[in-house]
């Protein structure tokens, strides 16, 4: 739930709606003993960076994925299918036209600027379990993360010779 909801988060920062969801989860390949490496994709349609979709469709795929009895040592979700936000593909063939949802922006749009205001997991989703004082010392691992070479001038590789 916590991953879901920073990625959603993140989308809606950038603009943009996720189509699938990938869930993952895995023991350490250096600790002797049973192992385990699963994960599952979540179709979202219509794609969205709606918070309670996005932990919905993680929490569905961790179920799928689950295993009692072993030590885990990473899980996360992963976003595919990006989208703009401002682009809407008109129909899909392989998916029935869902029933009409309620729209969540502006809910979304309210918890990101309180977020925003008064600090990180200031408002979130119950199921993430977190407290504030939690959620501060908490920080994804992002050490296999892109470069941004094109939007974050800090990063532009420089050589010297």
């Amino acid at each position: 739930s916590e991953f879901a909801s920073r990625t959603a988060e993140k989308l809606r920062h950038g603009n943009q709606r996720a189509g699938a969801l990938l869930v993952f989860a895995h023991t350490s390949p250096f600790r002797p003993g049973l192992r385990f490496n699963k994960l599952a994709t979540m179709q979202l349609h219509p794609p969205t960076s709606d918070t309670k979709a996005l932990v919905c469709a993680a929490v569905s795929g961790l179920r799928r994925i689950y295993e009692p009895g072993f030590q885990l040592s990473k899980a996360g979700v992963m976003l595919m299918d990006l989208y703009s936000a401002t682009e809407q593909q008109q129909s899909d063939l392989l998916f029935e036209e869902p029933a009409p949802k309620r729209d969540h922006g502006k809910l979304m749009e309210a918890m990101d600027r309180i977020n925003e205001r008064y600090g990180k997991s200031t408002v979130h989703i119950a199921s993430t379990g977190r407290t504030q004082e939690d959620a501060a010392g908490w920080r994804m691992r992002q050490e296999r993360r892109t470069p941004r070479y094109t939007t974050k001038l800090s990063e532009i590789p420089i050589a010297r010779a």
